[in-house]
């Protein structure tokens, strides 16, 4: 056990020092890394030649080793601080114990013992007070010591080896002197066993070993921290107030954060989008790790039972032994090609294309598709704010290249609309969407999930939580001009949020291909109706275009049909005909379930509306798009309006 001197001795200004090395050392690493990914990376980014191609690796590689030594770094510095500020207060405790003792009279030794002298006289000479001690006899008392105890301060009336008020008062104190030593004693071995986690293998390269050993390190050191997120991290408060904790935090103290609850972190709204960035990386990371090694384990099982993934029969998917691991494989593949795809994107693999730095706001695997939000270009610093919402079958597993890419397009039109503003245009894919909108397709019966407003319900404190937190970390409303934009059934998630409590979450709303809003009319969504803005493709795009495929019908209506035998034959080509199939569902009105007067269920057919009807109130935007997928396609008129609409260049804006 520790002794008395050796816990006076304990260099704590020292170890400050060390902590602050340690930090420092991290935002080095960090700094580094983004030298790399923002301003080198970009300049190789479409060379040719090998030399080019050695170079991107070798920078990728650094980049890569750089998140990884950030993360360690910030690790470290937050158990050598936790380690500093528990011996200061260990030490701080042993000297009031230290000065009541020499107060008394009494020596204390270097293992916590407390010598007492002897007493003489009818009551004693001056015995301190003890409280919760019975009244001693009136005696004469010999000299001892008293030695550090582990049972409570109560006992050590059974402890003393001598008598009178001297033996129990110095008692007491060694109990307390000894507890000090045995708590700074663990919190020692504590944060040592802590560090001692903090290991890589030997190797440049930093692997999925040790991304997935990331996260054990972060809960090691939380735990001989004693940190926990519940109590350190705020749980139910607004966006607004999450911002005030956070800047009420020390840089020290917000990096220990970021180490030890990146997805916590991460997932609060409010907090400054750089900060949500990094924590979210190393979510992001830890995630791609384990997704990788359990693909892997599962590969190895199938492989075992003799399939390899190729020249599958179709008694395998029959077989039980062989159907939940093909199942598994196929749930992990599309795992991990999401993160992948937005890990391609943080790396900048798109500078080539002028997109500026991604900022990864939300990452999570959890629900049946995953969930990410992703940024281009910093939110909180952007004078035009775009948030896109998209519609059925989103998703990390299932869209991540589609919604990346239309917010990328989105990007590009919406800078080159606004010269010399800054512009972020945001893909929140943080909602389980619903999964398929064809009736009798994924298990549904005759109503499918699409044309359900409970996924829409669902998402909406989600959503509004997300636009009132971009609002804080702005600086609030004035700070920058921001768009909802809504896809499909991500407009019914927009309309469903604007109906929270709270005040507006938008300057202006525009939907695309809207099956309903949930509202009659566009006054009721909070902006204004001169602020709403709709477009919808025809119905029927071009009949001269006959559908000749399964495939070409998934591209007009951007939505799989599974299990449907489509003959060759000249059907005209669909365009979309979204807004007219869920407008009886999810429009204001619609169909809806009431009692005759005979207590009976009758369904009301109440006229539907829609965005794209005249009698909703919105501006209704041209668009040259020909089916449910076509908005963001780059060049099109419908692209363009939408960059008007954001950018408040009302110019480039063309209505019907």
């Amino acid at each position: 056990m520790l002794t008395v001197s050796q816990l006076q001795d304990v260099p704590v200004d020292w170890m400050n020092g060390v902590a602050t090395a340690w930090s420092r050392a991290g935002r080095d690493a960090e700094e580094t890394r983004d030298l790399i990914s923002q301003s080198m990376l970009p300049e190789l980014t479409g060379g040719r030649g090998n030399t080019v191609e050695t170079a991107t690796a070798s920078l990728h590689l650094i980049a890569e080793n750089c998140e990884y030594a950030r993360q360690q770094c910030a690790l470290v510095s937050t158990a050598v601080q936790s380690l500093t500020d528990r011996m200061t207060h260990h030490m701080r405790e042993l000297r009031r114990v230290l000065a009541e003792a020499e107060a008394a009279g009494y020596e204390v030794g270097d293992d916590g013992s407390v010598s007492y002298p002897a007493t003489t006289g009818p009551s004693g000479e001056d015995p301190p007070p003890l409280p919760l001690l019975p009244p001693q006899e009136q005696t004469s008392y010999a000299a001892g010591t008293a030695h550090p105890s582990p049972l409570p301060d109560y006992f050590a009336g059974t402890l003393i080896s001598g008598d009178g008020p001297h033996a129990q008062a110095a008692q007491i104190l060694a109990n307390r002197i000894g507890r000090v030593l045995r708590q700074a004693q663990e919190t020692d071995e504590e944060i040592e066993a802590a560090l001692q986690e903090l290991d890589t293998h030997a190797t440049l390269r930093v692997d999925d070993r040790d991304w997935a050993d990331a996260q054990s390190d972060a809960g090691a050191v939380a735990d001989a921290t004693g940190a926990e997120a519940d109590s350190l991290i705020p749980q139910d408060d607004s966006p607004a107030q999450n911002r005030e904790w956070w800047d009420s935090l020390s840089r020290e103290e917000q990096v220990s954060m970021i180490a030890l609850f990146p997805a916590e972190i991460g997932a609060l709204d409010g907090l400054p989008s750089e900060a949500r960035d990094q924590a979210n990386r190393a979510v992001l990371r830890t995630e791609l790790a384990r997704v990788s090694d359990e693909r892997a384990r599962v590969i190895g099982e199938l492989s075992d039972l003799g399939i390899d993934g190729h020249d599958l029969e179709f008694s395998d998917f029959l077989n039980p032994r062989t159907a939940d691991r093909l199942a598994e494989a196929e749930r992990l593949n599309a795992q991990l090609n999401g993160l992948q795809t937005v890990q391609a994107r943080l790396d900048n693999a798109d500078a080539v294309n002028g997109l500026p730095e991604a900022y990864l706001l939300g990452i999570g695997l959890d629900g049946q598709e995953g969930r990410f939000i992703l940024a281009n270009g910093n939110p909180d610093t952007a004078d035009h704010t775009a948030v896109y919402v998209p519609g059925t079958g989103a998703g990390l597993a299932t869209s991540a290249d589609t919604e990346i890419r239309r917010v990328n397009d989105l990007w590009r039109e919406s800078a080159a609309a606004a010269p010399g503003e800054n512009v972020s245009t945001i893909a929140w894919v943080g909602y389980e969407a619903p999964d398929n909108a064809i009736p009798f397709s994924g298990g549904d019966l005759l109503i499918p999930d699409a044309a359900q407003e409970s996924y829409a319900r669902d998402a909406a404190p989600l959503l509004r939580g997300f636009a009132e937190g971009l609002e804080a970390a702005q600086g609030g409303p004035e700070s920058s001009h921001t768009t909802l934009v809504g896809h499909s059934y991500g407009s019914t998630v927009i309309g469903a949020a604007t109906q929270e409590s709270g005040g507006s979450i938008a300057d202006d709303i525009i939907v695309a291909g809207s099956p309903g809003m949930l509202v009659e009319h566009a006054e009721e969504l909070g902006v204004g109706s001169d602020h709403v803005w709709s477009m919808a493709a025809p119905i029927m795009a071009d009949p001269s275009l006959p559908i000749e495929s399964e495939s070409e019908w998934v591209e007009v209506f951007g939505m799989p049909v599974p299990d449907l035998n489509m003959p060759s034959i000249d059907w005209p080509t669909v365009g979309d005909i979204v807004p007219l199939a869920g407008a009886g569902f999810l429009g204001g009105g619609g169909f809806e379930w009431e009692r005759s007067s005979l207590g009976l269920p009758v369904l009301d057919f109440n006229t539907p509306a829609v965005p794209s009807m005249e009698s909703f109130g919105a501006n209704i935007l041209a668009t040259d798009s020909t089916d449910h997928s076509g908005y963001w396609d780059p060049g099109s008129l419908s692209l363009t309006n939408q960059a008007g609409v954001i950018t408040g260049q009302m110019d480039l804006v063309e209505e019907e």
